[in-house]
Order: C-alpha cells, then sequence, then structure tokens
C-alpha cells in the first residue's frame, strides 16, 4: 500500500498543543461502545526519558506529577470544557502518589504507567476511572469526563519507610481518589 506522507506548520507551541488536544477530543468522540468501556484514552506528548534515566512507572513507585484537568467541554462529547484544576505553576507543589495505592482517580493513576521521567501525556478519563456517579464538590459533577495533562517530574522505586508514609497519610496531599 502506498502511505501518504504530510506535515503540518504552527506558529507557536501553543497552537502545537491545542491541535493536540483537538485530535484526542475528535478520537474520543468517534470511539465506540466498547473503546468507551475500556479506558483510558491516552496521547503522548513527549516521552521524557531524560538522558540515561530509564526508569518507568510501574506499581509501587513513588511518581511526582504536575498536571491540569479539564472538563469535557459542555458543548459535547469531543470538545474540551473549562479548567477546573491545575499545579503547572511553579509556585504550586507537585503531587507525589504511589502508584497503585489508590491515592489518586484510577484515571490518573493508571494514565501515569509507563511513563519515563520529563514524559507528557494527555489523557482522557471516562467517568468510571475519574469521579463517576459522586463528583467531588461543585467543580467536578457527577458523570463527567475530564482531559488530564500531565508532566512526570521523577519517578523512583519506593523504600519501605517512604510506602509506610504514604500508606498512614494516604491521599493527604493528592487528588481524592475515586469513589
Amino acid at each position: 500500500e502506498d502511505g501518504v506522507q504530510w506535515s503540518l506548520g504552527f506558529r507557536s507551541e501553543a497552537e502545537v498543543s491545542s491541535f493536540g488536544v483537538q485530535l484526542i477530543l475528535a478520537r474520543w468522540a468517534q470511539a465506540d461502545a466498547r473503546e468507551l468501556e475500556e479506558g483510558l484514552m491516552l496521547q503522548d506528548i513527549s516521552l521524557g526519558a531524560v538522558s540515561g534515566d530509564s526508569m518507568m512507572v510501574e506499581p509501587g513507585c513513588v511518581v511526582c506529577v504536575r498536571f491540569a484537568i479539564w472538563l469535557e467541554g459542555d458543548t459535547g462529547r469531543g470538545s474540551q470544557g473549562k479548567m477546573i484544576h491545575s499545579n503547572t505553576d511553579p509556585k504550586d507543589e507537585s503531587l507525589e502518589f504511589v502508584q497503585g495505592l489508590g491515592m489518586v482517580m484510577t484515571g490518573l493513576d493508571d494514565g501515569c504507567l509507563g511513563m519515563s521521567r520529563g514524559a507528557k501525556r494527555r489523557i482522557v478519563v471516562p467517568p468510571q476511572m475519574g469521579y463517576g456517579d459522586v463528583g467531588l464538590g461543585v467543580s467536578i459533577p457527577p458523570r463527567v469526563t475530564l482531559v488530564m495533562e500531565i508532566l512526570l517530574e521523577s519517578v523512583r522505586l519506593c523504600d519501605p519507610q517512604t510506602l509506610q508514609h504514604h500508606i498512614l497519610s494516604k491521599g493527604l496531599n493528592a487528588l481524592p481518589p475515586s469513589p
């Protein structure tokens, strides 16, 4: 089969990001029921693996991330809505959690799997992997799809003392886990 090659030009990093958001949301809008039931839709923005650092997130690793969360748009499936939370400003504290302990919503927990330090990923989180039928306060209504952008700042093995600390303070500095 003959392949088709094409390229796009962008004037700014913001245009590149906007285009990426539109691509994943268009794919989400076209997903069939089986794909929607399977869970997350991932889009790697950059692969990370900062020189010589090839450790990838796996269950039990301590993960440190910066992120932004948007509601899926109110114009229907496949559009990006308003931002509801972000810790991307350098003065904000990074979010640290142990992958697989349920310290954060399932979508964020699972969405980090396989990432390496410096990687950036966009994920579409269906309600069952976000805040389900309950929502979260006034900012996240029930049964809403979320769009997240994650930057993995660091990943390390979890020593027993750190693991004990995180278990005892489960969710203290994390997004509330899914209900």
